[in-house]
């Protein structure tokens, strides 16, 4: 069996009704047959034969049929039909309504010193809000949760920073409904 595929979302696994969205599957050989599903659903949403090692699946102007969780297989072309270990799924989330951004900060700021913690905080100031933070241009997100409190907020703790965590954060959220 081949090794499990990357995946990922362009712009982002949060979009509003009707973007145009882009999956991209990545396997690890050439010239693959590319299935994507939509997570719960046992046939298949589209596939494709890519010439490389990338297949793009494009969905556009997204419903809200469209949200879930995706996750992509790859396989050879020829017989016999064995399939690779799906990717880990990337969740879809369209947005409805056009929301204010969210504030962020850092507690106890931007600045820390390596092995040091430091918080995350988004805000929103809306009720029943799930919270997504992203890390630079990542398409999954590195955190998420339900605000705190009916203030929208949401603390993200990073424990022990090292190098790796040095870059821009995002956050992003949805109505938990």
């Amino acid at each position: 069996m081949y090794p499990k595929p990357n995946i990922s979302v362009s712009p982002s696994t949060i979009v509003g009704l009707g973007a145009d969205v882009t999956i991209q599957c990545q396997g690890g050989y050439q010239n693959m047959m590319f299935l994507l599903h939509r997570v719960g659903n046992s046939s298949s949403v589209q596939d494709a034969e890519p010439s490389g090692k990338v297949a793009e699946f494009h969905i556009n102007k997204v419903t809200r049929r469209d949200r879930g969780n995706y996750s992509c297989q790859y396989r050879n072309r020829s017989a016999p039909f064995i399939p690779s270990h799906p990717s880990d799924p990337v969740q879809l989330v369209v947005r409805e309504l056009t929301y204010n951004k969210p504030n962020i900060s850092a507690i106890p700021s931007w600045m820390i010193p390596l092995g040091t913690a430091v918080t995350i905080q988004c805000w929103a100031w809306k009720q029943n809000i799930h919270f997504f933070l992203y890390k630079d241009t990542d398409s999954i997100p590195l955190q998420q949760m339900d605000s705190a409190n009916s203030h929208g907020v949401a603390m993200f703790s990073i424990g022990s920073v090292t190098q790796a965590d040095a870059g821009s954060y995002r956050c992003f959220y949805h109505k938990k409904s």
